[in-house]
């Protein structure tokens, strides 16, 4: 940041470095060496008084931190002539806030101290803080009014820049007093005030880190211009733990500001780098005629992408055409989230080699294909039709028919379609229910009593098994979830 590029004699550098501050005004309000030091006299000091900032102005924490406005409140010329002159509360912890000058003619707080009165909290902890309240308090006058019996809880310590932006908050606690205050919130910020950093340093306790340390929590925000507006590239939110494991929400990454940029959300572990990509427009290499599904408004839905087989390198956000050297997943929606459609690439193809369709968790349809794209079966259950084909689709659902059929006084479940290589379908296989259909009502397949075999009524196979088997077909769409199946836990959206 600019304002850490500047040259100063040593003693600023040392308060800028330590404090994040301009020499003005802010060392007389707060110590970077002791945050117990008395402010000093040229600040202004007001009892029982906590100013109303922004929503989130001062919070402790990455989760409920403002992004969108770095400067505080100025304090309000009517408290002017208040100074000195409030008092404790009799029944819950008080505020004693100070304040100084901004440079700007106005005055902006830079300490926010939590207090008891006589008579409130636990009588043992308030022992306990009587010798160190005393001696804070014989170096601040303005407080002596408070009397013997108010002790001091904690010291919440504002950092400004030199811009007068808000860049770091610590906090001390008085029971705690021969400890460091603890860093809790550190700002970065671009020259037009965007915020660009948003971190909460509870391992590293260090502010100033480029990469910030992954065992800390940390949001960061990048930016670029369109056509004169600002654009958001990046917001990365980074899960840190003092083991130094972490994990990584993607909410938004953008390769670029212009419209054909690629775009989408993702997730990322230790150990696994980037586990899925989603709400995405990435992998259209991946894209055919027959599964460019559109959806009910006619555009092409996004996508997400589950990797195989980690780690996969967070550089496949920046430079998404890296996808492609790994085996993934493909999930699209069609007409909202109801439907999904499912496809397995293998590293460096674009052509899936099983395409299943589910209705909630239950496989409705699977398409099978050889190494050349071309369709060799379709497994459907309930005649389930595809309800919004790509603009040229592989299969003419009007082409899969019941030619053949004559069982026809059982609920038929699923129909098999072998293809030959002109591309005309057959069916060649259906399950159907033991007893005779009841044309009122209909029976679920999972209460039902199965029988496999071919469309003439013969059994062929015993059991669901020898059937999927038979036919390489899953009710779990095992083919496109080998991770699942090797007992691996896909990444939740």
């Amino acid at each position: 940041m600019n304002y850490l590029l500047r040259r100063y004699s040593k003693l600023a550098l040392i308060t800028c470095a330590l404090a994040g501050t301009s020499a003005v005004g802010q060392a007389a309000c707060n110590s970077p060496k002791n945050w117990l030091e008395t402010p000093g006299t040229d600040t202004k000091v007001f009892i029982g008084y906590k100013q109303e900032q922004k929503p989130g102005f001062g919070a402790l924490n990455v989760g409920t931190s403002p992004v969108d406005y770095p400067y505080p409140d100025p304090l309000p010329r009517e408290m002017l002539d208040t100074e000195g002159a409030g008092k404790l509360s009799k029944d819950e912890t008080s505020d004693v806030s100070y304040y100084e000058p901004d440079g700007k003619g106005n005055w902006r707080v830079c300490r926010v101290e939590q207090w008891w009165s006589a008579g409130v909290g636990q009588k043992s902890l308030r022992d306990e803080l009587k010798p160190v309240t005393a001696r804070y308090v014989a170096s601040n006058p303005v407080l002596k009014k408070l009397g013997p019996e108010s002790v001091a809880l904690f010291a919440t310590l504002y950092f400004y820049d030199s811009k007068g932006r808000i860049i770091r908050l610590e906090q001390g606690e008085f029971q705690k007093n021969k400890e460091k205050a603890s860093i809790k919130i550190c700002r970065e910020y671009d020259k037009e005030d965007n915020l660009t950093l948003l971190l909460n340093p509870k391992n590293s306790q260090r502010c100033q880190a480029n990469p910030p340390d992954v065992r800390d929590e940390w949001i960061r925000y990048r930016y670029g211009k369109h056509d004169g507006k600002l654009v958001q590239l990046l917001e990365e939110w980074n899960r840190g733990s003092a083991s130094g494991k972490w994990g990584k929400d993607f909410e938004l990454f953008r390769t670029g500001t212009g419209p054909d940029a690629v775009f989408g959300a993702a997730k990322a572990r230790i150990g696994k780098g980037v586990t899925v990509i989603y709400g995405t427009n990435a992998g259209k290499l991946d894209n055919n005629a027959a599964n460019t599904v559109l959806d009910s408004f006619g555009k092409v839905g996004a996508a997400a992408y589950w990797f195989i087989k980690p780690p996969i390198p967070l550089d496949v956000l920046d430079k998404p055409d890296l996808l492609y050297q790994y085996e993934r997943r493909r999930q699209t929606y069609i007409d909202g989230p109801r439907v999904r459609l499912l496809e397995l690439f293998k590293p460096n193809e674009h052509r899936s080699r099983h395409r299943y369709y589910l209705v909630g968790t239950y496989v409705m349809r699977h398409e099978q294909f050889d190494s050349n794209g071309r369709v060799t079966r379709v497994v459907t259950l309930d005649d389930w039709r595809q309800p919004r084909p790509g603009p040229k689709p592989d299969i003419n659902d009007k082409l899969l028919t019941d030619d053949g059929l004559s069982i026809k006084t059982h609920q038929i479940y699923h129909r098999v379609y072998d293809f030959d290589s002109q591309g005309k379908p057959r069916l060649v296989a259906v399950s159907w229910d033991r007893a005779t259909r009841n044309p009122l009502k209909k029976t679920s397949a999972l209460s039902a009593d199965l029988v496999y075999g071919t469309p003439s009524g013969k059994e062929l196979w015993k059991s669901e098994e020898e059937f999927c088997k038979h036919f390489d077909f899953s009710p779990e769409a095992a083919q496109v979830f080998p991770d699942v199946v090797n007992g691996e836990e896909p990444e939740q959206i």
